[in-house]
């Protein structure tokens, strides 16, 4: 639940984005942070009123990693393409 990958507020994924942040950052899957469109980030986490979690066409919400989501990683030491590899994510129960 450490891992968030950012996904812009739109008409289509409005809803399934409401309903990751009326879930919190507690609960998988779940939301970790609102950015506004001004800059300015809501940690849910230690959110007090729920009304602060207004959500807007344009906001931009830190969900959790779920299954399929791709990923990108390194194998050290080397920094140059070839040794960047592609992985589909499956979150494991523990």
């Amino acid at each position: 639940m450490n891992l968030t990958v950012p996904e812009i507020v739109t008409s289509h994924n409005y809803e399934y984005l409401k309903t990751l942040v009326d879930r919190g950052a507690n609960d998988w899957p779940g939301a970790k942070y609102i950015k506004r469109i001004d800059g300015r980030y809501i940690d849910l986490a230690v959110l007090q009123n729920r009304t602060d979690q207004h959500l807007e066409i344009g906001y931009t919400v830190e969900r959790h990693l779920c299954d399929n989501d791709y990923v990108i990683f390194n194998r050290q030491p080397s920094l140059h393409k070839m040794s960047l590899m592609g992985h589909k994510v499956k979150v494991l129960p523990f």
